[in-house]
């Protein structure tokens, strides 16, 4: 998906009583209200990166962005291999893609939590959420 295809789904603050603009189930399970704020806080589209941004931090975080590849499906789950390339599971493909560098990847989303400006509370929630849902590989 390309990014002007990505920002016509226009997204509102989450809130205690609102869903998030694709539904409050997300990867399966009901998101909390602080969960869907930290999705929206640190969405990619709020700060102009790609889809491909957007489609990487929702894998990360657990939230459909609604970002999908031609193919219709999502990325899932990210993997760092053993010599510092990040690779993701999608819905529609089993074999995957191939995403870039983690040295790259650690780069954009210091710029995006720098962009969002997260609190030291959302940054470890976030952090959390990383080390729960990418398998890094490396020593």
């Amino acid at each position: 998906m390309h990014q002007d295809e990505a920002q016509q789904h226009p997204q509102k603050v989450p809130t205690e009583d609102s869903n998030s603009p694709y539904g409050n189930s997300i990867l399966g399970c009901e998101k909390s209200a602080p969960v869907l704020f930290l999705a929206y806080k640190s969405s990619p589209q709020r700060f102009g990166y790609s889809a491909m941004m957007t489609a990487i931090v929702g894998a990360i975080i657990g939230y459909d962005y609604g970002v999908r590849d031609p193919l219709g499906g999502r990325l899932t789950g990210l993997s760092i291999t053993s010599d510092g390339f990040v690779t993701a599971s999608t819905t529609s493909h089993e074999s995957g893609a191939f995403i870039g560098t983690a040295e790259n990847l650690a780069w954009n989303l210091a710029g995006l939590l720098n962009d969002a400006s997260l609190t030291p509370k959302e940054r470890q929630e976030f952090s959390d959420l990383y080390d729960r849902n990418i398998a890094d590989w490396r020593s």
